[in-house]
């Protein structure tokens, strides 16, 4: 548990430090297409843009919280945010100087990452349905105890007791 939380703080950094240049890397102006080098206007248009999310996404809120109040609560749902940074790249890589196959290879391995991303997210729905459930309240998929006898008609009675 302690080397999760030793890599969660250093992806935390490596974020923070993405910031940072972030606040100087040009951009294309969406209207002009004119490539955009004054640091003033890059530093407002990273404001007006990804900040607010790079900044929750990056900020160990779920530490503090957990340091403060014992418990991280709903600030460890703001660690989902680094995945929208995460899928940021797809507009990354529209603009990057390589061969057409490197960029096939790359659009791959961003599906396959959409793919365990959406098998995780599914996943989690499914524990939090089933396998989290209370024993004591009747859940939309029973619990089955295979490893002890299990009695048909207890399985499929109308009102089971688990």
């Amino acid at each position: 548990m302690r080397s999760l939380k030793t890599l969660s703080a250093v992806i935390d950094l490596v974020f923070l430090l993405d910031m940072f240049v972030a606040f100087r890397t040009t951009y294309i102006d969406t209207r002009s297409g004119i490539e955009i080098t004054d640091l003033k206007d890059i530093r407002m248009n990273y404001l007006k843009g990804q900040f607010t999310v790079d900044f929750l996404a990056t900020m160990p809120f779920d530490m503090v919280a957990e340091l403060i109040l014992g418990e991280a609560g709903i600030f460890k749902l703001l660690g989902a945010l680094k995945l929208v940074r995460i899928l940021r790249l797809a507009r990354i890589m529209t603009y990057l100087r390589i061969r057409e196959e490197t960029k096939a290879l790359l659009n791959l391995a961003k599906l396959l990452f959409y793919l365990i991303i959406y098998v995780h997210c599914f996943g989690c729905v499914w524990w939090m349905l089933v396998a989290s459930a209370d024993e004591n309240k009747m859940m939309w998929v029973p619990l089955y105890h295979y490893g002890a006898r299990a009695d048909w008609k207890l399985v499929y009675s109308q009102n089971p007791t688990f």
